[in-house]
């Protein structure tokens, strides 16, 4: 049986980007070393790629060589409602690039944030909780031991970015013996 997504769901998802921007403002502010959740637009050659794909299905990308969450927004917004708004979707998310953790913030494009940072999940990754204890320093005014954390940071960072390229190889495997292809 399918879940539909009620009211209640949709606000608890707002409550929760809201904490993960606050938790992202808030280090910031207080110029913290933590794992911000980055996520840059298009390269060039997958901007090509979607727009050359939309002109076959009579849509349009706004924004020119730059277009910004807002221009995506529009596009969205022209196919919704269609029997290939599924697949539209997918087209847009594919010519983004993937988010990765980064010491540094540098925005969310694909939900249009300034600073994000991994601080509520239904399920605890390692970020989220490097996120809280980043925060609980903070508030506890404990600095970050940078040549220790430095080292720690290089670390969780190389773990956390390539944890979602090894599920995927690890489902396309699964995939492969399933089907004996």
């Amino acid at each position: 049986m399918p879940v539909v997504r009620n009211d209640a769901h949709k606000l608890i998802e707002e409550c929760m980007l809201a904490a993960n921007v606050c938790a992202a403002d808030f280090l910031l502010k207080n110029k913290h070393t933590a794992l911000f959740r980055n996520h840059l637009g298009p390269t060039p050659e997958k901007l090509a790629t979607l727009r050359e794909q939309l002109g076959l299905l009579g849509l349009q990308l706004g924004g020119g060589d730059n277009p910004s969450p807002k221009d995506y927004a529009a596009l969205a917004e022209q196919f919704k409602g269609r029997p290939d708004a599924e697949l539209l979707q997918v087209m847009m998310l594919r010519s983004m690039q993937q988010a990765v953790y980064e010491p540094h913030c540098e925005g969310h494009f694909g939900l249009a944030y300034e600073a994000y940072a991994h601080f509520t999940s239904p399920i605890r990754r390692y970020p989220d909780l490097t996120v809280h204890r980043a925060i609980k320093a903070v508030l506890n005014r404990k600095p970050t031991r940078q040549t220790k954390a430095g080292r720690l940071w290089a670390c969780i960072l190389r773990f956390a970015n390539a944890v979602p390229t090894m599920l995927a190889a690890m489902w396309k495997l699964a995939e492969n013996l399933l089907y004996a292809r």
